[in-house]
């Protein structure tokens, strides 16, 4: 068991880039020094082997490729790191369009599991095809160098425009109407996408985008989504972000679909609250208070969040899978009730407020009339 822990941990810093591998340390093993020890004697080993980030010659030292061109795309401009590897602007000098680069990184390519990890979120990108899921173009590798050619998306992450705080509530019920659209539509393909977040949803002019299926799996031939897991995750694997993982992925157990309602659960807890409903100063307190905190209701961070849209927050963030929404499709249809309900109230407001006004506007000109007929009597 403690091995298990101490393989898993090393596994995990070993897909995050060097220089942040000592934070992620710090984060998991908190005051467990030994641990702590045994996983980087593991990362060193692992590195006298030769074993790690072997870049492309192309490659600059910091790791940039602007003005570097990939079969016939031309790199632009550096967007994004992230554990998988590098997120680039380029053009496409055939279509003439902009396109999003990701390079993956030289050691993660030969390891089997992360090989077909790569060629799941290519199959899985490619079998989406839903105007609020990014789209694959192709992909390529030259030199030693593998890449996905995307979609690329004017406009900014989820989680940058939360970094302002919450917000209105009616943005807020769109975007995630938006967001269940996607989630059923990947849903209905068999696939469970396992680490919806705030970075992987972007805000770009036509609305949400929903990015990385890089944790996606797809369920095995004829499982039935709503009573069968939809995923090959093996009993022990932790997959995702801390923040916002399910209970059952916390503890490395098969995921389904109702495991991604509980991210999205925490995503619109955020959006509203502008804060998360489970935190801690570590990764470890934050899987626990995943595991075991009951969060308190977004009333209680803002009151005029309507009574409705609580309840569907609060049921997607049951512990219990068998309590919240059976599947994205379920919940999108109750927030399109919500939205038609704002809707409603929204109408209803206007109408009383343009009667009210029509009524003073009455009045007045009621009180006009009788004073000037009285200064005309007044007069004669």
């Amino acid at each position: 068991e403690r091995w298990a822990a101490v393989d898993q941990i090393f596994q995990n810093a070993l897909e995050r880039l060097p220089q942040e591998r000592a934070r992620f340390l710090d984060e998991v093993c908190g005051r467990d020094i030994s641990l702590k020890n045994e996983v980087e004697g593991l990362l060193d080993a692992h590195e006298q082997a030769g074993s790690f980030l072997r870049q492309p010659q192309s490659v600059s030292a910091d790791g940039q490729l602007v003005g570097i061109r990939l079969g016939s795309y031309q790199i632009e401009t550096f967007i994004s790191a992230g554990g998988m590897g590098q997120v680039y602007r380029a053009r496409d000098t055939r279509l003439g369009r902009p396109v999003a680069i990701k390079l993956i990184r030289n050691d993660l390519l030969g390891r089997t599991d992360f090989d077909r990890r790569f060629q799941r979120e290519a199959r899985a990108i490619s079998a989406l095809n839903h105007p609020h899921i990014c789209s694959l173009y192709d992909i390529g590798e030259q030199d030693g160098t593998t890449y996905l050619v995307m979609e690329y998306i004017e406009g900014e992450s989820l989680a940058t425009r939360l970094a302002n705080g919450s917000m209105p509530v009616e943005t807020a019920i769109e975007y995630a109407v938006q967001i269940t659209s996607a989630l059923a539509a990947a849903q209905a393909l068999g696939f469970v996408h396992r680490d919806l977040k705030p970075g992987n949803i972007m805000i770009g002019r036509n609305g949400i985008k929903l990015l990385d299926f890089g944790l996606a799996k797809p369920a095995p031939s004829g499982t039935e989504q709503t009573t069968r897991p939809m995923s090959e995750t093996h009993p022990g694997d932790l997959l995702g972000t801390p923040s916002y993982m399910s209970p059952e992925q916390a503890e490395g157990k098969t995921v389904d679909g109702r495991s991604d309602v509980f991210s999205f659960g925490i995503v619109l807890y955020e959006m509203l609250c502008g804060q998360l409903p489970f935190s801690g100063n570590t990764t470890l307190s934050t899987i626990a208070a995943v595991l075991h905190a009951t969060p308190k209701a977004p009333r209680f961070h803002r009151p005029s969040i309507p009574l409705q849209l609580e309840r569907i927050v609060l049921r997607c963030l049951q512990k219990s899978p068998e309590a919240r929404y059976a599947s994205a499709a379920e919940l999108q249809r109750e927030l399109e009730a919500c939205r038609v309900t704002q809707a409603s109230r929204r109408w209803r407001l206007g109408l009383r407020t343009t009667v009210a006004a029509l009524l003073i506007l009455a009045a007045s000109i009621g009180i006009w009339s009788y004073v000037r007929m009285m200064r005309s009597s007044w007069v004669e």
